[in-house]
């Protein structure tokens, strides 16, 4: 067995009484640590204000496309207009706010100890480790601070990909769920379907149809579509995507052909790599984070779980090549240290200065997941083959 074999075997084995209470815990403690974002304030954070803004108008009657708060208003799909809708006319802004943060931070916790799976030690260790790197993480922070879905759906992706195997239909459900809410994961469908196997098959299938049916015959469909259509050559702007690059090299109208080559490409790499569940989640990760259009700081969050898993094999194998440890700290440091490309906005930076600024971010958790890909096979093969 693999190192990443043995701590994902033994967090499995844990008493399911012992995820539950890992998991309360967590959700407790990052509350918490976080009150006066979660708990204490009762008017919208950052992106609340556009949940808000969008639940207020459907409640009227009113499209939410039209108008908005800052610059872009408001740009997720429309069911979460329509069930933030039926939130506040029971429960008004606050009631909006309540249900925001409790999936968010349900989502956090679920994400945080589900990444335990590839941390050292027993459960406490485990729990004490990843507890300090999400309250000490960057992308984590800003997540709670802005209020941003990202944190549901970095719970419900990693939900799936742990139990795609066992509850299929269920998942696919949760992702296209996730998917119709939050536009964020869509490549973990790409590579599950690679794996051709049943499992993976259905949980994509499903998935697909789940989203599309709760997008497309929503009202005012036809508006959030002609909105992203109409901001197509804006909407990365501050962001750290490939997308970004292509704005600042004035090539916006290639955004759509470049997404759709993206995905191509993730189908061709998992056809090849996803083997096994580390690999899957890292390709998934790293593929969601590389194709999004729009990926600010706390988008990274995605990042940890390739992040422990790289240092989980390089702490057991050891130094295997010269700068080694300098390309994992320096890989590490650029997934969690995003906001420095993304506080500048569009025509504040020469175009060749911009496009260098963001290669890092852009490409760091690809090396974390060819790593953790290249030296999990290589281990394993060793291990067979002796």
């Amino acid at each position: 067995m693999t190192p990443l074999d043995n701590s994902y075997s033994q967090w499995v084995a844990f008493p399911l009484k012992v995820h539950f209470l890992a998991i309360l815990s967590l959700f407790g403690v990052l509350l918490f640590a976080w009150y006066e974002y979660t708990l204490l304030s009762t008017y919208p954070n950052v992106d609340e204000y556009h949940y808000a803004w969008a639940a207020e108008r459907v409640a009227a009657g009113e499209d939410p496309y039209v108008g908005g708060r800052g610059k872009k208003g408001y740009l997720y799909p429309p069911l979460l207009a329509f069930v933030l809708a039926a939130i506040f006319k029971v429960g008004g802004e606050v009631g909006v706010l309540v249900v925001n943060r409790f999936l968010n931070m349900v989502g956090l916790a679920l994400f945080g100890w589900f990444t335990a799976a590839w941390a050292k030690g027993d459960a406490t260790q485990r729990w004490r480790d990843i507890t300090l790197l999400l309250l000490l993480s960057p992308p984590v922070s800003m997540g709670v601070k802005f209020q941003n879905l990202t944190l549901f759906a970095a719970g419900a992706s990693i939900v799936v990909l742990f139990f795609h195997k066992k509850y299929p239909f269920i998942c696919g459900i949760l992702l296209g769920l996730s998917i119709a809410v939050k536009p964020l994961v869509v490549p973990i469908m790409i590579v599950l379907f690679a794996t051709f196997t049943r499992h993976g098959v259905i949980v994509s299938v499903v998935s697909s149809i789940v989203a599309a049916l709760l997008t497309v015959p929503f009202p005012y469909f036809d508006s959030w579509f002609y909105k992203l259509e109409r901001i197509k050559s804006h909407i990365a702007d501050g962001s750290a995507s490939i997308h970004r690059i292509l704005h600042a090299l004035d090539l916006h109208y290639l955004m759509t052909p470049v997404l759709f080559i993206s995905f191509i490409f993730v189908f061709i790499i998992s056809t090849k790599f996803a083997k096994d569940i580390h690999s899957v989640v890292a390709i998934s990760l790293a593929s969601s984070l590389f194709v999004t259009p729009v990926t600010w700081l706390h988008t990274y969050l995605l990042a940890l779980p390739l992040i422990v898993m790289a240092w989980n094999i390089y702490f057991t194998k050891g130094l295997s090549f010269k700068y080694e440890f300098t390309l994992l700290s320096l890989a590490t440091a650029a997934s969690l240290l995003v906001e420095g490309i993304t506080s500048f906005k569009f025509a504040t930076l020469p175009p060749l200065l911009e496009v260098i600024g963001v290669l890092p971010n852009l490409f760091a958790p690809v090396i974390l997941a060819w790593y953790v890909i290249y030296w999990n096979n290589k281990m394993a093969n060793k291990r067979n083959s002796g």
